[in-house]
C-alpha cells in the first residue's frame, strides 16, 4: 500500500506543478501581450507627434515675408477688379463673380435649348459645371 499511496502522491505533486506550470505560462502571455499593446500605443502616439509637428513646421507656421507678400498679391488679383487690356476691353474680374457669371451663362443656355428636341435633355447649373472650365477670370467685354 506504501507504494501505491506514495505514486499516488508523486502524480499529485506532478499535477500540482503542471498548474503552476500553466498558470506561469498563462500569465506570462498575458504580460507580454499587454506589454506589446502599450508599446504599440506608444510608437503611434509618438509617430502621430512627429506628423502634427512636421505638417505645422511646413505648412501652418508663420510664413516668411516674401510669401506672405506673394500670398496677399494672389488675394488681390482673385478679389478686385483691374484693367488688363483697356483698348481691347479684357478687364479681371473677382473670382467669385466670374463663377456666378459662369453659372449664369450656363442657366441661360440651358434653358434656351428647345425642350421639343427628342431625347435632348438640358444638364442642370451646378457649382461642377463652373469648375470644368478653365479658373482664369480674365473676360472681355460684351459689345451690347
Amino acid at each position: 500500500m506504501n507504494s501505491w499511496n506514495s505514486s499516488l502522491a508523486s502524480a499529485e505533486r506532478g499535477q500540482v506543478v503542471a498548474e503552476r506550470s500553466v498558470a506561469r505560462l498563462t500569465t506570462t502571455v498575458a504580460v507580454t501581450l499587454i506589454g506589446l499593446v502599450v508599446c504599440s500605443g506608444a510608437v503611434n502616439e509618438v509617430m502621430d507627434y512627429k506628423l502634427r509637428n512636421e505638417v505645422y513646421t511646413k505648412q501652418l507656421a508663420a510664413p516668411n515675408p516674401l510669401l506672405a507678400s506673394v500670398r496677399a498679391q494672389e488675394a488681390e488679383r482673385l478679389s478686385h477688379y483691374r484693367w488688363l487690356r483697356k483698348p481691347d476691353g479684357t478687364v479681371r474680374i473677382p473670382l467669385e463673380r466670374a463663377k456666378q457669371l459662369v453659372l449664369a451663362d450656363y442657366a441661360r443656355t440651358a434653358a434656351s435649348a428647345s425642350p421639343g428636341q427628342a431625347g435632348a435633355t438640358a444638364p442642370a447649373a451646378s457649382p461642377s459645371a463652373a469648375t470644368d472650365k478653365p479658373t482664369d477670370t480674365t473676360f472681355r467685354q460684351r459689345s451690347q
